[in-house]
């Protein structure tokens, strides 16, 4: 087997993945055997960092480990959703009903939570306020539905005509604009600037998060 790094090249892998709880700690409380869970891309943080206290455990100071392919608290390999089993501390599962379709309940933990979670963070999820979404596939599909759940007023901009039928009339947009299409673009950023100041000069910070330098 190829090593590199003391990671295996040859894994095959899944970041995320629902699990049937077989067994639990002596100090876990919010999980018992039986219980349906899902697990996101990470399986364990130091919990104690400036990052981990701020609920952005992916930034931890001292290394997450990954679900598949990091190198766990143990020195084991973590091998992903297609292992036969995985450890993960509780605070990385999240609890999925019993009788909830466990097929339905996937995209919640990649494309679901990547839209949800910047929605949630710089409140997009009050009423009224206009959201666009750039792309129609796994994560554009999400991030309208949760918009639509949240009663915002949504732009789908999409190279692609065949993608209007399916954002108009199947998921509930508001808007359809070709991006290819220049003044449908002007208009678009028109709404976009009665509620938002436009920036010239944007930064990343180490979250990710871009920010305004110049206006």
């Amino acid at each position: 087997m190829l090593m590199l790094f003391g990671l295996e090249m040859d894994l095959e892998t899944q970041d995320i993945l629902w699990c049937l709880v077989k067994e639990v700690g002596s100090h876990v409380r919010g999980f018992r055997v039986g219980d349906h869970v899902g697990v996101g891309t990470i399986v364990n943080s130091c919990k104690d960092c400036e990052y981990c206290n701020n609920g952005l455990e992916y930034c931890c100071s001292k290394g997450r480990i990954s679900t598949f392919n990091g190198i766990d608290v143990d020195g084991t390999i973590t091998k992903g959703g297609y292992s036969s089993y995985i450890v993960v501390h509780e605070r990385f599962c999240f609890k999925i009903p019993n009788e909830y379709p466990l097929a339905s309940a996937a995209p919640l933990l990649c494309a679901g939570i990547t839209v949800y979670s910047p929605m949630i963070r710089h409140n997009m999820n009050v009423p009224g306020k206009s959201l666009g979404v750039i792309g129609l596939g796994g994560l554009g599909h999400m991030a309208v539905k949760f918009g639509k759940a949240f009663g915002l007023k949504i732009t789908v901009f999409s190279t692609s005509i065949s993608k209007k039928e399916e954002a108009l009339n199947l998921l509930g947009a508001n808007n359809f604009v070709i991006s290819s299409c220049w003044s449908c673009g002007v208009q678009a950023a028109k709404v976009a600037a009665n509620e938002n100041e436009s920036c010239t000069k944007w930064q990343q910070n180490e979250e990710g998060r871009a920010a305004p330098t110049a206006r």
